[in-house]
């Protein structure tokens, strides 16, 4: 008799740096600079995970949260409204 196989979906938890700026709707070049930017205003940005050279994913997203009425990622327009019209 043979085991039947299990199919875990469990999202990822961490994930690259590349892979974090698609989250937050914006090139690899941009974000990088806005790191200073960020960290000079007094909202760092989380920092790689010293195992895996990765981002935490929900470490990204408490600053997120933390950041929500600052307008980090200002262009004129939010990351909510690029986010649900397509416009990266």
């Amino acid at each position: 008799m043979s085991k039947a196989k299990i199919e875990l979906n469990i999202p990822p938890r961490m994930a690259s740096f590349h892979e974090v700026c698609a989250v937050l709707g914006r090139s690899d070049e941009w974000v990088r600079e806005h790191l200073n930017k960020w960290k000079k205003e007094g909202h760092p940005f989380p920092k790689r995970h010293p195992f895996t050279n990765n981002y935490d994913l929900i470490e990204v997203n408490k600053w997120l949260d933390k950041t929500r009425d600052i307008n980090l990622l200002s262009d004129n327009q939010s990351l909510l409204d690029r986010t649900n019209t397509g416009n990266y």
